[in-house]
């Protein structure tokens, strides 16, 4: 086993904004990690082909308790399917009727109250479904919302045009609206370089660990951890490389290729796994707690050796997102054919993998965690 680096504290991921991870230094040091080593059972889930569910190549995924839900970005359209991939239903319907939603471009689903709330910043607005895609009712805020997290009846969500600081010096970044939109709390803007005065080309996120809620802005480093009152405690940094970037760095895209872009987070008492993009591809930081190490994960693809069914290279996806202890990955036709062998290797044992066809829906593969 290759020891990229310790951490130097015990405790590295409490809230202490001293510790930090290289990743930048160790962008290009790959090495092979078994999935084995930190998940327990691998499930492939093809996800239905219907007519009425086609699926696109931009998707947000989220595997919940009682189903699988996924958006289709380009499309604006919004499906449900159970935990076996069956297709159940569509949410809502794009439109200018009664219960339709004008636009949107990413959803939240609140499990408790078993709804899908879509996300539209052109309009202001979230439209609530029922699992079954019955319209409940829409929200319409007073600052444009793009993804949200519940924090108990009230909504927390981002502006991606907080950093336009240079026309308005009390730009906000996050808000905090009840359930009518009216808001209660905001916070500034984090970014500091007034040069960065330009949209996102890559949005903010939220993870939940431990009913908390964690946010990382992709201008910056620094992780922090969202506070009651509505505040932005720092947690710890993930170093991405030279803080000297420029507008043109994010205009350019062979500039662009060369930063590394932290995309998403996943997180448990065991592991914390960093899903980032560098040079045109995905790739996942894997950080062992326990061991306090970090390894690039990489096999003959970015991933990690799938060999618990000997499958296609595990590699953990950056729209996908989920309430149970998962990693989630994604089998596009693209990614099916360049690693053939081992997806025909899985299929052989699968009947419903041996029967897929060229344009089907992609394939869900989801890895119960240790």
């Amino acid at each position: 086993m290759k020891l990229i680096f310790l951490f130097i504290l015990l405790g590295v991921f409490s809230v202490n904004a001293q510790d930090k991870i290289d990743l930048y230094g160790h962008r290009n040091d790959f090495e092979k990690v078994r999935l084995s080593e930190v998940a327990q059972s691998v499930t492939y889930i093809p996800l239905e082909t219907r007519e009425e569910c086609l699926l696109g190549d931009e998707l947000q995924i989220f595997y919940g308790k009682e189903a699988i839900f996924v958006g289709d970005q380009k499309m604006g359209a919004y499906y449900r399917f159970d935990k076996k991939g069956k297709f159940l239903n569509q949410i809502g319907r794009k439109g200018n009727g009664p219960g339709e939603y004008a636009s949107a471009l990413y959803f939240y689903v609140d499990e408790p109250e078993r709804r899908v709330c879509l996300i539209s910043p052109q309009t202001k607005t979230v439209y609530a479904y029922g699992y079954e895609g019955n319209f409940l009712g829409k929200t319409v805020f007073e600052e444009t919302p793009w993804m949200i997290q519940k924090v108990k009846e009230d909504y927390l969500f981002y502006n991606s045009r907080f950093n336009r600081i240079k026309s308005d010096q009390d730009v906000k970044e996050l808000y905090l609206a009840d359930k009518e939109g009216k808001i209660k709390a905001s916070l500034p803007t984090t970014i500091e370089d007034q040069d960065m005065d330009m949209l996102l080309f890559e949005m903010p996120f939220f993870y939940i660990y431990q009913g908390n809620i964690f946010y990382k802005n992709p201008l910056l480093d620094m992780v922090y951890r969202i506070g009651t009152p509505l505040a932005l405690e720092p947690c710890y940094e993930i170093q991405t490389g030279p803080m000297n970037r420029s507008k043109n760095d994010f205009k350019n895209m062979e500039r662009l290729a060369e930063q590394v872009s932290i995309r998403t987070i996943i997180e448990t008492d065991a592991l914390l796994l960093i899903v980032y993009a560098y040079r045109d591809s995905f790739y996942n930081l894997y950080v062992d707690k326990a061991e306090r190490l970090v390894r690039n994960v990489r096999n003959e693809f970015p991933g990690f050796v799938e060999d618990l069914k000997g499958g296609p290279d595990f590699l953990a996806y950056w729209q996908g997102s989920s309430s149970e202890k998962v990693l989630i990955s994604l089998l596009t036709d693209q990614e099916i054919e360049r690693q053939e062998d081992k997806f025909n290797q899985v299929a052989s044992k699968e009947p419903g993998l041996a029967v897929l066809e060229y344009d089907s829906n992609p394939v869900l593969v989801v890895a119960t965690l240790k």
